[in-house]
């Protein structure tokens, strides 16, 4: 009797190494999430010209860091997502849910993170005061938190595409 073979969950796969396969796909996700949100917010500032004050004054490496914060921010939340929410069978209303959280707090987060970064030092070192920083934290988070919810739901839609295009297409399925 030849015995069908047993295609591997997730799950299983998941267990059997190590999380990788979570790994792998949150980072990939995080990676197309945070292109796609710089180039989404840059492409049009840039054509309009609104950067042509803005980019003297910047360097390489400032673009670097503030790329690679957003990137850490939204990895390590896309991989706490997938670790906790099973993408084939959590309905679209909990997954929208789930990815909008996580989306308004990658949001506080970064936002928190470069007031600590540069407003803190400034409001030390120059003419801005630490007050106006505590403002513009206090101010910014909730509309960063916003901004971050709907990124997360767009991003939500588009990771589950991808997601769903990559199962269409793996051998083996």
């Amino acid at each position: 009797m030849a015995e069908t073979p047993v295609q591997p969950t997730e799950a299983t796969v998941r267990e059997s190494t190590s999380g990788l396969p979570t790994t792998l796909t949150a980072w990939t996700l995080a990676t197309t999430n945070t292109v796609a949100f710089i180039l989404a917010a840059l492409l049009p500032a840039y054509a309009s010209g609104g950067l042509s004050d803005v980019l003297p004054s910047l360097n390489t490496t400032v673009g670097v860091v503030v790329f690679l914060a957003l990137w850490l921010v939204v990895g390590v939340t896309t991989h706490w997502l997938l670790g906790h929410v099973d993408l084939a069978e959590t309905s679209p209303g909990r997954l929208t849910l789930w990815a909008g959280a996580c989306g308004a707090l990658d949001g506080i987060v970064f936002l928190v993170g470069l007031v600590l970064a540069l407003g803190v030092p400034t409001a030390l070192a120059g003419p801005l005061e630490l007050q106006s920083v505590v403002l513009i934290a206090l101010i910014g988070a909730p509309i960063a938190a916003v901004v971050g919810l709907v990124v997360g739901v767009v991003a939500g839609v588009l990771d589950l595409l991808l997601l769903r295009a990559a199962a269409a297409v793996s051998p083996g399925r």
